[in-house]
């Protein structure tokens, strides 16, 4: 894991990312990044500055799998599904995660 940190911290867009964490410039976005190399980043941002990350992702599957990345890599994350109870009006609700269990 220490490798891959070390890699992934000589890129400029890694660089970018832990200087905007470091200067307090929250929160902070990126995108393209394939699951994997979104779990990669946020270990080696966690590891390097030694704070907590929250994460949000657009549906609960796509967070199921990151938290499995995460520990997998040695980090303890928690996942925090949405709740069943909405107040207010909803214009759209993704299904995906209860499709995802049924399959």
């Amino acid at each position: 894991m220490e490798f891959l940190n070390s890699v992934i911290s000589r890129t400029k867009g890694y660089n970018t990312l832990l200087g905007a964490v470091m200067a307090n410039r929250l929160p902070i976005e990126a995108n393209g990044l394939s699951g994997i190399h979104k779990a990669l980043i946020l270990s080696a941002l966690s590891k390097q500055t030694e704070r907590k990350i929250i994460l949000i992702t657009p549906d609960e599957a796509e967070a199921s799998r990151l938290s499995d990345d995460l520990e997998a890599m040695g980090l303890r994350a928690l996942l925090l599904p949405s709740r069943d109870l909405f107040i207010g009006n909803i214009t759209a609700v993704s299904k995906e995660y209860e499709h995802k269990r049924i399959d």
